[in-house]
C-alpha cells in the first residue's frame, strides 16, 4: 500500500498510513511509514485507531521548502562536532542493531520471559540475537533521513516455512517480546509475526504482551480452542501465535476482546486473568524489567501514558552509560534509594529530548549540546538552566491533563506479577521493587500532593500556573 501511494503521487513523497488494524480500531493500531523497505511505526497508544475514527487511512506528503535556522552557521558546527561522537557511541548499533542487546539483556535479567514470571534464558536470546540476524539474514543496512548511524536492518529468509519474508527486521522489543515473552526461540518466526504486525498495522509491543496474556488464559481453561480458530496457543510455539495476529487485527474469534489489551481483556475473561494482564494503565509493557533496574519501576508507575519505557531510560545506566551529566543522582540499579529521584531525572531529560524529534539513540551523546542545538535552530537564546526547565514543564503539564481525566496515586502502580514475584533465576532474582518507598520519594522531589497532583507552588514555580 505504502508503494503504491508514493508511485500514485510522488516518487519524492513520504506517506504515513494505517491497516486493516486501524480500520478495526484495534485499540493498539499503528500509523506506519516507509513502506516494506524501511518500516517505521507510530506504534504506541492505538494512533492508527485514532486517525480511522477520523475517516483518514494514509497521509502523502512532500515538502519542497528548505528548513531555516536562526544561525545556520553555528547550527551546522554544533551537528558536525556531533557526529563523530554519535558514531563511536553506536557501533554496537550500526552493525546489529537494537537487536543485538538481546544476550546482555538477559544477562541483566532485564529480559522479560514468559509473560514476565520467567527468568534467565540465556539460549533462547542468543538464537534470537542481532548477532544471529547479521550472520543468516541481513542485506543491508537501513538509515532514517540523515542519520550516521544505521540501526535499520533489511533482512531476508530464503528457505523454510517462512521463506520470502523480507523487509525490515525485528527490532529489539519486537525480539523480546515474540522472543523471550512467548519464551519463542525461533528468529524466523518472530520475522514473520514482525511482517505480519507491519502489514497489519499492529504496534509489536501490545500484540505480543496480548498473546502472552492469552497462552495464560488458553492455559487455564478460559479461551475456547473455536475462538482460536481451532489453532491452539501454547509457549514456544509459532503457529497458534501466527494464527492468532491477523484474527486479533480483524477482531475475529477471540480478537474481539484482545483487540482492546489486557486490561479490557482479563475484564471480559475474569476468573483471576487480571493476574496475566500486565500493563500500567492500560498500556502493555514495554520489555525492560522494573525487577532488574528498580528506577524504571517508578519510570512505569508514573509515566504519563502508562508503562512506556521511553518516558524515562533509566535502565541506560545499568548497562555502563555514564548519565551524571543529567542524573547527578549516584545510581544503583537495585537501590530503592534514589530511585525515584532517578526517574524524574530521566522523565524530565526525555520530555526535553522527545519534542525535539531526534532519534532516542542520540540522547545518550548529545545532552551537554542540547541548549546549543535549540537556541543556534531557533534563536531563543534560552540559558541551560531554562532549557532543562522545559522538561519539568511538559512532563508537569501532562501530568494535570491526566489529573484532569481521572488519573491520581492510586494508578501510580505495577502489575501484581512484578510487585511479589521476583525473577527465579539471573543477576536480578530474588528482588521486586518496593514501590510504595519509591513513590514517597518520588512525589516528595517531584512537589506532588498525596493524591497525585502536581502541588499550585510547583506549577507556579514552573509558570503553568492557574491550569
Amino acid at each position: 500500500a505504502y508503494d503504491r501511494l508514493i508511485e500514485e503521487t510522488d516518487p519524492k513523497a513520504r506517506a504515513a498510513l494505517i491497516g486493516l488494524a486501524g480500520e478495526q480500531r484495534v485499540l493498539y493500531a499503528a500509523v506506519m511509514q516507509g513502506g516494506q523497505s524501511h518500516s517505521r511505526a507510530a506504534g504506541r497508544d492505538g494512533l492508527g485507531a485514532l486517525l480511522a475514527s477520523k475517516h483518514v487511512k494514509a497521509i502523502v506528503a512532500r515538502g519542497q521548502d528548505r528548513l531555516t535556522y536562526a544561525d545556520p552557521t553555528a547550527f551546522r558546527e554544533v551537528v558536525s562536532a556531533l557526529i563523530p561522537l554519535i558514531k563511536e557511541g553506536s557501533k554496537g548499533m550500526a552493525r546489529y542493531g537494537t537487536g543485538g542487546g538481546m544476550t546482555g539483556c538477559d544477562y541483566l535479567g532485564d529480559l522479560p520471559v514468559h509473560n514476565w514470571a520467567g527468568g534467565a534464558w540465556p539460549e533462547g536470546a542468543q538464537a534470537i540475537s542481532g548477532q544471529v540476524m547479521r550472520e543468516h539474514y541481513w542485506t543491508r543496512d537501513t538509515f532514517c533521513f540523515a542519520c550516521p548511524i544505521g540501526c535499520g536492518k533489511a533482512v531476508e529468509i530464503k528457505k523454510g516455512p517462512y521463506a520470502g519474508v523480507s523487509g525490515e527486521g525485528p527490532e529489539y522489543e519486537t525480539l523480546a517480546g515474540f522472543g523471550s515473552l512467548l519464551e519463542l526461540a525461533d528468529w524466523e518466526a518472530i520475522a514473520r509475526a514482525n511482517d505480519l504486525c507491519n502489514r497489519l498495522g499492529l504496534d509489536t509491543i501490545s500484540t505480543s504482551g496480548v498473546i502472552a496474556f492469552a497462552i495464560e488464559a488458553f492455559e487455564h481453561g478460559l479461551i475456547p480452542l473455536d475462538e482460536l480458530g481451532g489453532v491452539p496457543l501454547a509457549w514456544g510455539e509459532p503457529e497458534g501465535i501466527l494464527a492468532l495476529i491477523p484474527r486479533i487485527a480483524s477482531r475475529e474469534g477471540a480478537g474481539a476482546y484482545l483487540a482492546d489489551g489486557v486490561r479490557s481483556a482479563a475484564q471480559h475473561l475474569g476468573h483471576g486473568s487480571e493476574v496475566y494482564a500486565i500493563h500500567v494503565k492500560g498500556l502493555e509493557m514495554a520489555y525492560h524489567d522494573p525487577r532488574a533496574c528498580l528506577s524504571m519501576a517508578a519510570n512505569y508507575a508514573t509515566a504519563n501514558r502508562g508503562a512506556c519505557h521511553l518516558e524515562g531510560l533509566t535502565y541506560w545506566a545499568m548497562y555502563g552509560l555514564d548519565v551524571q551529566a543529567w542524573a547527578p543522582e549516584p545510581y544503583d540499579s537495585a537501590s530503592v534509594t534514589g530511585a525515584g529521584r532517578n526517574a524524574i531525572a530521566f522523565q524530565d531529560y526525555l520530555s526535553l529530548f522527545n519534542p525535539l524529534g531526534v532519534c532516542k539513540f542520540v540522547a545518550k551523546t548529545i545532552h551537554d549540546r542540547i541548549p546549543a542545538l535549540i537556541n543556534t535552530a531557533t534563536g531563543w537564546g534560552l540559558t541551560d538552566e531554562e532549557v532543562w526547565r522545559i522538561g519539568a514543564r511538559v512532563f508537569n503539564l501532562k501530568r494535570v491533563l491526566n489529573n484532569r481525566l481521572g488519573i491520581t496515586r492510586a494508578d501510580d502502580t505495577l502489575p501484581e506479577r512484578l510487585l511479589t514475584q521476583p525473577r527465579p533465576s539471573g543477576l536480578a532474582a530474588g528482588r521486586v521493587p518496593d514501590l510504595e518507598a519509591m513513590l514517597e520519594e518520588y512525589y516528595a522531589a517531584r512537589g506532588w500532593l498525596p493524591d497525585g497532583r502536581p502541588s499550585p507552588e510547583t506549577l507556579a514555580a514552573l509558570g503553568i500556573e492557574g491550569l
